[in-house]
């Protein structure tokens, strides 16, 4: 897609051709992540699904944007813990076992 939509007329099109609106999008999405790297590639696809079912279980747009800003929101302070505080970095849970190396 070479010329893609400005964000006025992609608005116009969601209320006036939600179907049309959808396909632009998944083509803009598709884009974006094929431009990534493709290390990137499986995360970004994997992302791009959690916002989408996200969005399909919200009941309303407004709750739709609510869950997918907490979702950004969560991954700015975990980024914020690894750049700034990585020794509150706790994502091993250590689990103790008995010795029993003498074989008893």
């Amino acid at each position: 897609m070479t010329n893609r939509p400005n964000f006025d007329e992609l608005m116009l099109l969601a209320k006036d051709n939600p179907i049309e609106f959808e396909h632009i999008r998944q083509e803009i999405i598709s884009s974006a992540i094929g431009q990534a790297t493709s290390e990137n590639h499986n995360n970004l696809r994997s992302l791009q699904h959690r916002i989408n079912q996200s969005a399909k279980q919200a009941s309303n747009p407004y709750q739709s944007m609510m869950e997918i800003s907490k979702m950004m929101h969560e991954k700015l302070l975990l980024l914020d813990t690894y750049l700034n505080r990585p020794n509150q970095i706790t994502d091993a849970k250590v689990i103790f076992f008995d010795d029993d190396s003498s074989g008893k």
